[in-house]
């Protein structure tokens, strides 16, 4: 009898180291799996530079980047002009005449004629600081990781095209620490609207430059994922709002076409 109790205490004891083995393997997975420090500990024993994601994180940085929303924001409600010298203020805005006539009873003449191509100007002028930012961010995180990371000058480019803001980028960049990675061309894309907000309000300054004003409720029941709203101020100048009903961008101008002298206005 005795001899059976001692076998049986035996092979408890055995299953108990077992369990608390497992417990401890299944911990240590998971700390190297898991966690940052696990994932660098094994980057430094084993040289493994598979889990980088240069790529990733600047894509990230720049679809979230703050400041680069904020200038997007701050350029679309001027105009599309990050300085707009002819504007009007409207809610302590500084909204720039894109179409322009200081005569009374004449029809305006356009001030941007190529529209498109000005905002995507204003815009890679404005940004490309803080694009240059995410780069110089990343290139600091690798480095606090160990790596050696040689970067060349940055070339930035942006394209406003349907659905997208493209962020064109041409940088050579190295990552060397147990072995090397290249990278050479960024090309991130940003969700926006802004492109058909543009080419609709293209189409109202032609309105307002042939015919003095425009229509927003034509526009709307063309195109239902756009709010168009006109606001007219007593000199005669009207500032369109068009918003994009999906993505939230605004894009807001100023027109002053057939302005009528003061007392002769119906």
């Amino acid at each position: 009898m005795n001899f059976s109790k001692k076998r049986v205490g035996k092979r408890g004891q055995v299953t108990i180291f077992v369990i608390i083995a497992i417990v401890i393997i299944a911990a240590v997975i998971l700390f190297f799996t898991l966690t940052q420090q696990g994932k660098d500990l094994v980057q430094q024993v084993t040289g493994s530079e598979a889990t980088l994601d240069v790529v990733g994180e600047i894509t990230n940085c720049v679809e979230n980047s703050e400041e680069i929303n904020n200038k997007i924001a701050l350029i679309t409600s001027q105009g599309g002009s990050a300085n707009p010298e002819n504007y009007i203020l409207y809610n302590n805005s500084k909204v720039e005449y894109l179409c322009y006539s200081n005569e009374y009873l004449k029809t305006c003449y356009m001030q941007q004629p190529l529209l498109l191509q000005h905002i995507n100007q204003e815009l890679q002028n404005s940004i490309k600081v803080n694009v240059e930012d995410c780069f110089a961010k990343e290139k600091q995180s690798l480095e606090s990781r160990g790596y050696q990371v040689n970067m060349g000058r940055i070339n930035f480019s942006l394209d406003i095209i349907p659905d997208n803001l493209v962020f064109n980028i041409n940088t050579p960049m190295t990552i060397t620490k147990t072995g090397t990675q290249t990278f050479n061309q960024f090309s991130i894309k940003k969700n926006s609207g802004l492109y058909q907000l543009v080419m609709l309000s293209t189409s109202i300054l032609n309105f307002e430059a042939r015919y003095g004003d425009s229509d927003p409720a034509l526009y709307m029941t063309l195109y239902p994922s756009v709010r168009v709203e006109k606001q007219k101020r007593s000199d005669s100048s009207k500032v369109y709002i068009l918003s994009d009903r999906d993505t939230s961008e605004v894009f807001m101008f100023a027109s002053r076409s057939l302005a009528w002298p003061p007392g002769y206005k119906l």
